[in-house]
């Protein structure tokens, strides 16, 4: 993920060794989904756009699932 932290906009970067649905949510700190977007992922490196201009000033999190998975990061919004 970068920029960390950012001014609104960032980039998640991700691989997959099959193409799937990946499910990805934006959360605040106490864990409430404050985005969230279905994206169709393919074999291998992906990169994917995200603007979080409309949210405050402060910590939040990331968190990527697939059928086999799920990361969650943290980012700082400036």
């Amino acid at each position: 993920m970068f920029p960390n932290p950012n001014e609104g906009e960032m980039h998640v970067s991700f691989s997959l060794e099959t193409a799937q649905k990946v499910e990805l949510y934006i959360m605040d700190i106490s864990g409430k989904v404050l985005k969230s977007t279905t994206i169709n992922g393919n074999v291998g490196e992906n990169v994917v756009f995200l603007s979080n201009a409309e949210f405050a000033a402060g910590l939040y999190m990331v968190q990527l699932k697939t059928t086999n998975s799920n990361k969650t990061l943290q980012f700082i919004k400036k």
